[in-house]
């Protein structure tokens, strides 16, 4: 029998009880608050503190789809950033 990380177990739970999106509702999320963040930049160039919310959603929406991929011994010890220049560049083109 296999052990479960104390992550993949705790996220377990939270599946269980509903606490935590699918893989697919967060990937949904991330998607919609990512595009939400680039037409705040496209609509601020000159003012990135304008899109400061909108950039902290969309981190959490990425840190849901760690959470909810790789909830584990590995996955519950990596730290994942965005920064605005990736987005900000991804937006431009």
């Amino acid at each position: 029998m296999q052990k479960l990380g104390a992550g993949a177990a705790i996220f377990a739970c939270l599946a269980v009880c509903g606490c935590v999106d699918s893989p697919m509702e967060a990937r949904q999320k991330y998607e919609q608050s990512t595009a939400d963040y680039r037409a705040c930049l496209a609509a601020n160039q000159n003012n990135d503190e304008a899109c400061k919310e909108k950039r902290n959603i969309m981190q959490t929406a990425l840190s849901a789809i760690v959470t909810t991929l790789f909830a584990g011994p590995m996955g519950s010890n990596m730290e994942l950033s965005v920064t605005p220049n990736a987005a900000r560049t991804s937006a431009a083109r």
